[in-house]
């Protein structure tokens, strides 16, 4: 029986999951943040009211129509937000490191039926190898999924990979709610409320 308290949980998509991730590393110290949204990823435009609501104000990029694109500025930080191919997260931090992530949004359920989270998260592993590839040794690799049940389990493998381990490779989930939560070994970032 539904008491009507249950409520209906949201899909978690890749532009939802790339803009609350870039709010989190912003919360941990990255000055600049680069972040690629495909417009044909659902809810692409989301990204915007996101980093809005999070205090951002947006200037927009004269040279695209695409109501998204442009930069966001807070106090001392700028997210920038493109519509091109490339690294879906690219965040300098005030003392130099880079962090380059790459983010799968949650498959539906027919596509989680069919398997497709576990080949998409294959997919951005070498997304994000590849993308690295002329990356500074020093920089820090990060893959950010959604956090279901499913995904989570694939992530906790990801994060025990000791080939994944050596490079290192981070895991972090986002849950539908926007909350960022690492999986295995913590990316060595500080808070700036610290």
């Amino acid at each position: 029986m539904n008491d009507g308290s249950s409520a209906v949980r949201r899909r978690v998509t890749e532009p939802f999951l790339k803009a609350r991730f870039a709010l989190w590393l912003a919360d941990r110290g990255a000055t600049r943040i680069a972040i690629a949204v495909d417009g044909a990823e659902p809810r692409a435009a989301e990204v915007k009211d996101l980093l809005c609501s999070g205090g951002y104000d947006f200037d927009h990029s004269p040279r695209t129509r695409t109501a998204y694109v442009g930069d966001y500025l807070k106090l001392a930080t700028s997210i920038s937000v493109s519509a091109r191919p490339g690294l879906d997260i690219r965040a300098t931090f005030s003392d130099g490191r880079e962090l380059l992530a790459e983010a799968k949004g949650e498959k539906t359920v027919s596509g989680t039926s069919a398997g497709a989270d576990w080949t998409s998260i294959a997919e951005i592993i070498g997304q994000l190898l590849l993308g690295a590839s002329d990356a500074d040794a020093a920089a820090l690799l990060a893959l950010v999924l959604p956090n279901t049940e499913r995904v989570a389990r694939f992530a906790r493998r990801l994060a025990e990979n000791r080939f994944l381990l050596r490079i290192p490779v981070y895991v972090s989930v986002v849950d539908s709610l926007g909350e960022v939560r690492e999986i295995g070994q913590n990316l060595p970032l500080v808070t700036s409320s610290s």
